[in-house]
C-alpha cells in the first residue's frame, strides 16, 4: 500500500518534483498546474489520453496474476480511479 494516485498527483501541484541538476537551485522543480479526476466512462478515458497523454490508474489483479479488460465493463475496477495532471510549462 501507498499513496492514492490522486494524491501524489496534488503533491506534485503543490510541491513539485526534482529534477536530476542540483537540487539547491531555484529552478530545479517542475511543477503541475493541476490534478484531477477522471470519469469512469470510456469516452471520457479515450478523451482524456487523446488529448493530454498518459493517465494513472490503479486495478485489482488476482493471485495467479491473471486478469482481463473489456472496455466499458469496469474489469477488475480498472475505471474506478482514474487520475490525471497537466504539467506546468
Amino acid at each position: 500500500m501507498g499513496a492514492s494516485p490522486f494524491s501524489t498527483w496534488r503533491y506534485l501541484v503543490h510541491h513539485g518534483v526534482v529534477t536530476e541538476v542540483n537540487q539547491f537551485k531555484k529552478n530545479s522543480k517542475h511543477y503541475n498546474n493541476n490534478a484531477y479526476i477522471i470519469k469512469s466512462d470510456p469516452h471520457s478515458i479515450m478523451d482524456e489520453v487523446y488529448m493530454n497523454g498518459p493517465i494513472e490508474l490503479s486495478f485489482t489483479i488476482y493471485e495467479d496474476g491473471y486478469f482481463m479488460i473489456r472496455r466499458g465493463t469496469n474489469e477488475c475496477g480498472i475505471e474506478d480511479d482514474m487520475v490525471a495532471g497537466l504539467l506546468s510549462k
